[in-house]
């Protein structure tokens, strides 16, 4: 699987964007082993900011709210799909749940990546769903 980052936010440090480079290589290296992820299509993952995720959840979910992950499946030759991440919630859930950036950020990823090859949950998460993130967590080094 081949992960395009897109950095879609002005107001990050050097670390930061250094610390979200990372996450995704991690996961670059884990969805090139993992039998479920690989393969030769792209996803593009965009960090972005709060009002930009708001507009894509009004226009898209009918949600006019900011979010932290938003994946959209693509039906274009090589492109599985998009995953966006809003930052400043990636930041904020962090700090609320106890985690690192890493962490959260990582498990963002992972979420998306997992929506863009068919996993779903509903009001309940869905424990296979769960289960999965964090078995891909703890392969990427960034478990509880």
């Amino acid at each position: 699987m081949n992960l395009d980052l897109f950095i879609d936010h002005d107001d990050l440090s050097e670390q930061e964007q250094a610390l979200i480079a990372d996450v995704i290589n991690r996961a670059r290296v884990i969805a090139d082993n993992d039998p479920e992820l690989c393969g030769t299509s792209t996803v593009n993952v965009i960090i972005t900011s709060a009002d930009f995720i708001r507009s894509l959840n009004r226009d898209y979910r009918q949600k006019d709210s900011v979010t932290d992950v938003l994946s959209f499946p693509l039906e274009e030759a090589g492109m599985l799909g998009e995953v966006y991440i809003c930052w400043q919630r990636t930041t904020e859930q962090a700090a609320e749940y106890g985690y690192s950036l890493k962490r959260e950020l990582s498990w963002l990823v992972i979420h998306g990546l997992l929506h863009l090859i068919g996993y779903k949950h509903g009001n309940e998460p869905n424990r296979q769903m769960r289960v999965r993130e964090e078995e891909l967590l703890t392969k990427m080094d960034a478990g509880r």
